[in-house]
């Protein structure tokens, strides 16, 4: 039978981290947050701005009615109403898991 070596089971306590320190650290990843939700938000917004652009330009500028339906079945408001929710939750998803790992400090994939 193995002799099992106890001192590597046990663990030690962490050190103790001034509190300068730790403020220190819980700000500057509160910032990379920050930073993190307000690019995904402008991102996000500029999307929205386009789509919104190109909605406005294919009714106003080419003269395609609002009530359009494509393929006989999809409305052209549905379309540009199903673009503007997958972005929603698409860099919602996205930028959601990009604050979580800014908080906490991962960085890269």
């Amino acid at each position: 039978m193995a002799k099992h070596n106890n001192a590597a089971l046990t663990a030690l306590p962490a050190a103790a981290v001034p509190l300068g320190e730790f403020l220190r650290k819980l700000g500057n990843r509160c910032l990379r947050a920050f930073a993190e939700w307000l690019a995904h938000s402008i991102l996000l917004f500029g999307i929205f701005a386009v789509i919104q652009g190109f909605h406005w330009g294919i009714t106003h500028l080419l003269g395609v009615p609002a009530d359009k339906v494509f393929f006989h079945v999809v409305p052209m408001q549905v379309l540009f109403d199903g673009a503007d929710f997958a972005l929603l939750v698409g860099l919602g998803l996205v930028g959601v898991t990009a604050a979580v790992r800014a908080y906490l400090g991962k960085h890269g994939v």
